[in-house]
C-alpha cells in the first residue's frame, strides 16, 4: 500500500538511489545490492509507532492482539466546512508493537456539510503534497470531477487507507490482512464512510519512509510490477477490493453500511448511486 511516514536517513537513501540510477544507466543493475537498515533503525521505527493506552480507544478482534486507534484533530483547525483527519492504529502484544496502520479521512467538518470539490482540493493543498495528490486523484477519476458532491448528504468521509504494516518478526502469518480488515471495520462502525480507497504498493520499494530493505522500482521494473500485481490479487481475494475506475493504480472497498450511497463504475470513471 501507499508509503508510510517514517524516521530514516533520507540523505542516505538519496545518495544510494542516485548511485543506483547512475549504475543503471551504465548497465550494471544486476549487481546492485538493496539498502538494508540497521537493527537500531528498525527498533526505533517500531517504538515510535506505539500509541499509549490512554491516548486511544482499544478494540478486540479474534486472532489479533488489541488494536489501539486514534482519530486526530482536523488539520484545517477551525475550518467549519472542510475537515482532513489522520487515523493511526497499532497492535500491541507483550508490550511490543507488532503492527500499525495509518489512514486519512477527507470530508466535512460536521455531518451534512455541503462540500465544493475544488475548494476541498485547495484545502488539501494547504496541508501536504500527499493530501493534494489524493484530492486530485479523486477529482480526476470522478465522472463529473466532483467527488465530494454526495459527501455531506449521505455520508461524511471518503477514507484513505495509507498503510498497514506488520513487524518483520511477525510477518508471514496473514496478520496484515486481518489488521487491515479490523482497521476498516472499526472506522465503518464509528464514522459515516462513503468508501475506502488505497494504493497497493509493495513496501520493499518505498524509499525513505521506513527502515526496510529497499529496492528502487525504477531499476527493478519487472520485479516491482510482479510484486504489485501480487498485492492486487491478495486484496481482491482477502478484502473483496476492486480496482478503482479512473484511477487504476488505486483500489476501493465499500464504506459504512449506514450510508445511503455506494461507489460504482460510470464509463471509465466512478460515481455514486443509491444502494439497492
Amino acid at each position: 500500500m501507499n508509503s508510510p511516514i517514517a524516521a530514516v536517513d533520507n540523505q542516505q537513501f538519496r545518495e544510494t538511489s542516485e548511485s543506483c540510477s547512475q549504475a543503471a544507466r551504465k548497465g550494471f543493475t544486476r549487481h546492485l545490492p538493496p539498502l538494508v537498515p540497521t537493527a537500531q533503525e528498525v527498533k526505533k521505527f517500531w517504538r515510535e509507532k506505539r500509541i499509549p493506552k490512554k491516548a486511544g480507544q482499544q478494540y478486540e478482534s479474534p486472532g489479533l492482539p488489541p488494536m489501539r486507534l486514534v482519530i486526530g484533530d482536523n488539520w484545517l483547525f477551525d475550518d467549519e466546512v472542510y475537515s482532513i483527519r489522520d487515523v493511526n492504529a497499532c497492535w500491541v502484544e507483550n508490550n511490543e508493537v507488532i503492527g500499525y496502520a495509518k489512514g486519512t479521512l477527507f470530508g466535512g467538518a460536521t455531518p451534512e456539510t455541503m462540500i465544493d470539490s475544488e475548494e476541498m482540493i485547495l484545502a488539501c493543498d494547504e496541508i501536504s503534497q500527499h493530501t493534494y495528490d489524493v484530492a486530485e486523484m479523486l477529482y480526476a477519476s470522478h465522472f463529473l470531477n466532483d467527488p465530494f458532491m454526495e459527501v455531506g448528504e449521505t455520508m461524511q468521509w471518503l477514507a484513505e487507507v495509507g498503510i498497514v504494516e506488520v513487524h518483520p518478526k511477525h510477518r508471514g502469518n496473514g496478520l496484515g490482512v486481518k489488521m487491515g480488515l479490523q482497521f476498516m471495520d472499526v472506522l465503518r462502525s464509528k464514522e459515516a464512510i462513503g468508501f475506502f480507497f488505497f494504493k497497493p504498493f509493495p513496501l520493499q520499494y518505498s524509499q525513505g519512509d521506513g527502515p526496510r530493505k529497499y529496492f528502487d522500482p525504477e531499476i527493478h521494473v519487472e520485479d516491482f510490477e510482479r510484486d504489485r500485481n501480487k498485492l492486487v490479487g491478495l486484496y481482491e481475494r482477502a478484502w473483496g477490493a476492486k480496482v478503482m475506475p479512473g484511477a487504476t493504480d488505486h483500489m476501493w472497498l465499500p464504506g459504512s453500511p449506514t450510508t445511503l450511497q455506494e461507489i460504482h463504475a460510470r464509463g471509465d470513471k466512478w460515481s455514486f448511486r443509491f444502494k439497492v
